[in-house]
């Protein structure tokens, strides 16, 4: 094990399993949200937030540490609202400048339209990373979620 003021920060076990219990994380879900059909930030129920992270009024989180972040996003849409498509685009925000880092856009030719995506990216601390929804629904439900972990 590998300590840091008095505290375990990295273990190796006897099977070469690599284990860092304070790695920043982050998931969130939209359980009990209402649907969102607006162009703006997408909110999220946090169910893990090791940094505490995540603002809930601005629906933003803010980079603990640069770094290599692995990011992942899924939503379904609602069935009963018809839209002309569903854009949602991962965004970072430094110094006041947004740039975009990915896109998910699916056309309406579907009862669930389903947008996804997982990259990773370079990012440095205190930039804000956001999921923009720039068209269409982003539904409420448990199975819609973000996810942000650093890699190294």
């Amino acid at each position: 094990s590998f300590y840091a003021n008095n505290a375990t920060r990295m273990t190796i076990n006897s099977s070469g399993h690599v284990t860092k219990p304070n790695q920043p994380h982050f998931f969130a879900n939209r359980g009990g949200l209402n649907n969102e059909q607006r162009n703006g930030n997408v909110n999220y129920n946090v169910i893990r937030d090791t940094e505490s992270a995540w603002n809930s009024t601005n629906h933003q989180y803010t980079i603990p540490t640069t770094g290599v972040y692995h990011f992942g996003f899924n939503n379904i849409s609602h069935t009963g609202i018809s839209t002309s498509h569903t854009d949602i685009r991962l965004q970072y925000v430094r110094s006041g400048t947004t740039y975009s880092i990915a896109y998910a856009y699916q056309t309406n030719d579907s009862l669930h339209e389903q947008t996804n995506l997982s990259i990773t990216h370079y990012l440095q601390a205190n930039d804000l990373v956001q999921l923009y929804n720039y068209g269409g629904v982003v539904y409420a439900g448990d199975y819609n979620t973000f996810s942000i972990c650093l890699v190294g």
